[in-house]
């Protein structure tokens, strides 16, 4: 019997830009292949030090495998877990702002012109046991 959730490391760098910023996420595809998995979403280098992280949304309303996104005091980690108990996909959309600021954006994917909606990085794909 497994004692501990499985936990999925997801690298996040952000770079700031004219309108906002700009997240890449390693990987952008997230396979979730155990029950009860743990989500880590961190900031890394070259992201700049003053960024971090401001919310996480779950894109699809009303869904019950994914808990509430919970995000570190210092701003640099976002983690949240996955039932997986249903086959499926869920879209994350996070905002960044600058440490200290009120103000925020939403981060947007090197690649977003030529993405659909269901094609919003990060993507987790549940496939229960």
């Amino acid at each position: 019997m497994k004692n501990d959730s499985d936990t999925i490391h997801v690298k996040v760098v952000v770079t700031e830009t004219i309108s906002g910023y700009s997240a890449e996420f390693d990987p952008k595809i997230i396979d979730v292949d155990d029950n009860d998995s743990i989500l880590s979403f961190r900031l890394v280098s070259p992201t700049p030090d003053n960024v971090v992280i401001d919310k996480v949304r779950i894109k699809q309303v009303g869904q019950d495998q994914l808990s509430k996104p919970s995000i570190s005091q210092n701003g640099k980690r976002a983690i949240l877990s996955d039932e997986n108990t249903v086959q499926g996909q869920f879209n994350l959309q996070f905002t960044f702002k600058q440490k200290g600021t009120a103000a925020a954006a939403l981060a947007r994917t090197a690649d977003e012109e030529c993405k659909e909606e269901s094609d919003e990085y990060p993507i987790i794909i549940n496939n229960p046991p």
